[in-house]
């Protein structure tokens, strides 16, 4: 007689495990996979450069990855052997800016960053904004076409500055649980829709941007807010 037993277990659960135990050059290989446009961060023969070498990554003195700024590429060359002649590892052809395109998982977002910027590069995918880095500072994923609901009550509580503006986020916007620390705050030109309420924002808020949305909503002592246009 043969008996058989099953174990129940949450892969989610267990990405978000192993996520930790991984290298942060694993990581980072796997949040770039998708990108239309990878030659950036590879060498003549396809293989990943060392994030040391990434432009646009800085790491802490234990070798973690701080901050990522994808951005950065649009603008300036990923690699610049100008000082170095005996770069055998330089590929012509690779070397330049990544272009707009693709997708991105921001769930392989290594846990110590505290800086993420991948700005106007068109990328798709969603925001699961609890697996978010912990201790993120700065995110800034604008002029992109990330979709689906956005969760802001799932912040890390450290966040304080978030840009998510000209998405195609959507769905219902709650602003009661904000993280404290957070000074910037700007969703405009997405798709979100409903009431807000506006009535327990920190006092550390500086800036709160909405417009381009059909949002409804009156914070006290304002005038009522129409279509999210103001």
């Amino acid at each position: 007689m043969f008996f058989m037993s099953f174990l129940l277990v949450d892969p989610i659960a267990i990405g978000r495990a192993d996520k930790h135990s991984m290298p942060h050059q694993t990581l980072m290989e796997m949040l770039v996979i998708d990108l239309q446009d990878k030659n950036c961060f590879r060498d003549k023969n396809g293989d990943f450069h060392d994030i040391t070498l990434w432009k646009g990554v800085t790491l802490t003195q234990d070798g973690e990855v701080d901050s990522i700024d994808l951005h950065f590429y649009v603008h300036f060359s990923c690699f610049d052997d100008s000082d170095n002649e005996d770069n055998d590892d330089e590929d012509p052809d690779a070397v330049g800016v990544v272009r707009p395109g693709g997708s991105i998982d921001l769930q392989w977002i290594p846990s110590s960053v505290t800086d993420f910027r991948t700005s106007d590069l068109n990328l798709a995918g969603s925001i699961d904004t609890l697996t978010l880095p912990r201790e993120l500072n700065d995110l800034n994923l604008e002029n992109n076409c990330f979709s689906g609901t956005f969760n802001a009550a799932g912040l890390p509580q450290s966040v304080h500055i978030l840009n998510v503006s000209h998405n195609q986020l959507c769905g219902s916007l709650d602003l009661t649980s904000l993280p404290q620390k957070l000074r910037v705050f700007d969703v405009s030109h997405n798709e979100f829709s409903g009431s807000i309420r506006l009535s327990s924002l920190s006092t550390k808020l500086n800036a709160l941007l909405l417009q381009d949305n059909r949002l409804s909503g009156r914070p006290d002592g304002w005038p009522p807010l129409r279509g999210g246009s103001d």
